[in-house]
């Protein structure tokens, strides 16, 4: 599970400062029941570490995180393992996911993988660090957004959280907060009653966990708990729960 961590009084700052500008915010807020309101600010339903994911370790010369990957001919992304891609795909298909699902899936696993580790990281010790990979973070951020895999309180928080790291100084700090306010509000519209809103978040849990679904069968360390069918019958749990309205 990703949460908001960070406790510096600049980031702080810049988050008072994103939400106030969006007036319609504290409407989408007050009656949003999504899971982003779960422990605080919740960034993520995925509580899997998905330690079958190739995420790279953090090298003396700053951090290796690889995002995007290369793409292999048959279109599977590098970090996963061939016959895991297979399985995705097939599980997905069987319950009526586009096409596109799978990488989108995957990307936001990698994703989130990446979060926990830049908010691992010291904020004294490793600011160079830290930075560097807030960078990487903010610039694939809009990617994300698009996919509706965060919602708009979240992408906001989580913006202003990363350009807390990459941006130092105040007044360019705010402009940086500015203009993602746009791109955020771009793609993500601020709903404007309390159906869209519950919309929105389903759409948004609904990707998060057939994330957590993949990311926790990858994880399996029986075999017996490994096989197609495991992931197949967890992705169409989800589907269930989606239609009946379980979340």
């Amino acid at each position: 599970m990703i949460t908001y961590q960070r406790s510096q009084a600049r980031t702080v700052a810049v988050i008072a400062a994103g939400v106030a500008v969006l007036g319609g915010l504290a409407y989408w807020f007050m009656f949003s029941g999504s899971s982003d309101q779960r422990e605080g600010v919740v960034l993520s339903s995925a509580s899997s570490p998905m330690d079958r994911m190739v995420q790279t370790g953090f090298g003396a010369n700053g951090p290796a995180l690889n995002l995007h990957p290369p793409i292999t001919s048959d279109g599977r992304p590098s970090d996963v393992q061939p016959d895991d891609w297979l399985v995705l795909k097939n599980a997905l298909a069987k319950i009526g996911m586009p096409e596109n699902a799978a990488g989108n899936l995957v990307a936001l696993n990698r994703y989130q993988k990446g979060f926990e580790s830049w908010q691992a990281l010291d904020e004294e010790k490793e600011a160079g660090r830290r930075k560097q990979m807030a960078a990487m973070l903010l610039a694939d951020l809009p990617d994300r957004v698009a996919n509706g895999e965060f919602s708009l309180i979240e992408s906001m928080l989580m913006g202003a959280s990363l350009i807390a790291d990459v941006e130092h100084d105040e007044a360019r700090r705010n402009h940086q907060l500015e203009t993602w306010q746009g791109k955020v509000t771009a793609v993500v519209p601020v709903p404007q009653d309390e159906a869209q809103s519950q919309s929105q978040g389903r759409e948004t849990e609904y990707k998060r966990r057939q994330a957590e679904a993949f990311a926790q069968w990858q994880n399996q360390t029986d075999a017996s708990a490994r096989t197609p069918a495991k992931l197949e019958q967890a992705m169409e749990e989800v589907r269930r729960a989606y239609n009946a309205h379980a979340f």
